[in-house]
């Protein structure tokens, strides 16, 4: 039952010998750097000393997140309170982004290529290696619900198809959480909160359901009906060597919020 949830716990789990990102050994002789995942950017400063997670990765990997790290310090500015947003130079990044959308008639304001899911990999990756000190391969069957609705360019509402999917996984793992049987990884003064346990499908093939959420980041859209409040999702994969938790099959009751936002309060 793996769980990092102070900086002493972190400092003894964070030494892992490969970088995350791309499988490979830090020792290879490629130039190595310190990588905040999540971003250190996307919050306010006075959350970062309890505590940020910092792993060594390689320097070229790291950089290929730099811009994408950057676009996600202003999405996630209105909530950190940085006044990132306030900068005309940030203001215009998102502006460029901006769009409507007719939804059953009504039209609404949201923004396009927001790189959201890329960044959900990530943490996941990070997460996985870890509390599990083993890498996430490339090419892994994955699920990925935010807490927003998303619409295609027809102006359809493509989010509630798997809304009911990401409600079944929420509602698991919010049991496994009152069942005391999950892992977790709690940082950045309690602002970044991720879980997951594991599971199987009807056809054995074993799975990984989690949820994470940053700085209550369900609060930058409107409320939306069958959306969760945060990052819902699960990947296919062989369970990790190392210790790990398995969800439970126990029928717990749970309140409509607890299967909403299924992390630790």
């Amino acid at each position: 039952m793996p769980r990092i949830t102070t900086q002493k716990e972190f400092a003894r789990s964070k030494q892992l010998g490969f970088c995350y990102l791309c499988g490979e050994q830090l020792d290879n002789g490629y130039p190595t750097d310190d990588d905040h995942c999540p971003p250190k950017s996307i919050f306010n400063a006075k959350d970062r000393s309890n505590y940020p997670i910092i792993l060594k990765v390689h320097k070229q990997c790291n950089h290929a997140w730099h811009l994408i790290d950057d676009m996600l310090s202003v999405i996630f500015d209105p909530l950190s309170g940085q006044g990132k947003i306030a900068e005309e130079k940030h203001r215009n990044k998102m502006e460029k982004r901006k769009v409507s959308v007719n939804l059953d008639g009504q039209k609404l304001d949201g923004y396009t290529n927001l790189p959201f899911r890329t960044f959900a990999r990530r943490v996941v990756k990070c997460m996985h290696a870890l509390l599990y000190k083993e890498w996430f391969p490339k090419g892994i069957q994955d699920q990925i619900m935010y807490p927003f609705a998303e619409a295609n360019q027809q102006g359809k509402l493509i989010s509630a198809e798997v809304s009911e999917i990401s409600r079944s996984m929420s509602r698991r793992i919010a049991s496994s959480v009152k069942a005391d049987t999950f892992d977790c990884i709690i940082a950045y003064n309690n602002k970044f909160k991720y879980v997951c346990c594991w599971s199987t499908y009807d056809s054995g093939k074993p799975i990984c359901l989690y949820a994470f959420d940053i700085l209550n980041m369900s609060q930058m859209a409107c409320p939306t009906a069958g959306l969760p409040r945060a990052v819902i999702g699960h990947y296919v994969m062989n369970p990790p060597k190392s210790d790990y938790s398995r969800a439970t099959n126990l029928e717990i009751p749970l309140s409509a919020e607890e299967i909403e936002y299924p992390l630790p309060q």
